[in-house]
C-alpha cells in the first residue's frame, strides 16, 4: 500500500493495482499481476508482459515502454533500470517519452 498525490494505491496480487481516493472510495483498478509499482511525476508505473505501463493518474491515459521481461522495474528521470528473472540488471537510457534509447 502507498500514498501519492493525495491517493491511496493497493496492490492486491489477485486484482492488480486498486486506486482510492483520501475518504477510501475505490476511484480505478488496474489488472496486473505486477509484483511492484512505482510513481514518475503524474503517473504509475509498473512492469507488465515486458513493458513498462505508465498510467497518467488524472487523464488515465496509458503508454507502453518495452525494455524486455523482468521482476522488478525502477524508473529514474534519466534511466529505466529492469532486473532480470536471473538477477542482471539491464539499464536504458530514458528522457521521461515513450522509447529509452
Amino acid at each position: 500500500m502507498r500514498e501519492y498525490q493525495n491517493l491511496i494505491f493497493l496492490l492486491d496480487k489477485n486484482t492488480g493495482i486498486v486506486i482510492y481516493n483520501t475518504v477510501g472510495k475505490k476511484i480505478n483498478q488496474l489488472k496486473t499481476d505486477a509484483n511492484n509499482f512505482g510513481f514518475f511525476g503524474e503517473e504509475l508505473y509498473f512492469l507488465q508482459e515486458g513493458k513498462v505501463v505508465f498510467f497518467d493518474l488524472y487523464t488515465e491515459k496509458i503508454r507502453l515502454v518495452d525494455v524486455g521481461e523482468g521482476k522488478f522495474v525502477l524508473v529514474t528521470d534519466e534511466r529505466i533500470l529492469l532486473v532480470k528473472e536471473n538477477g542482471r540488471v539491464a539499464l536504458f537510457e530514458f528522457n521521461g517519452k515513450d522509447s529509452p534509447d
